[in-house]
């Protein structure tokens, strides 16, 4: 996704956030990175709970797929 002209992918704004679009729900680059920070600061949060904890992919999604 790009945020500066030419923006995102046929008619996504940068700005989508879950917005509905011809039936689909669009994340723009900007609406992606609020998310992305989101998921970030939650795992790393979690790694400081445990200093022997790894985070793999199922598990990084698990804890985007709970906020």
């Amino acid at each position: 996704m790009n945020a500066v002209p030419p923006t995102g992918v046929g008619g996504i704004k940068p700005s989508d956030d879950g917005k509905q679009r011809e039936g689909r729900v669009a994340f723009g680059a900007l609406g992606i990175g609020g998310l992305k920070m989101k998921i970030h600061r939650a795992s790393v949060a979690r790694l400081f709970e445990q200093n022997d904890l790894v985070l793999d992919v199922e598990e990084v999604y698990a804890i985007g797929k709970a906020l």
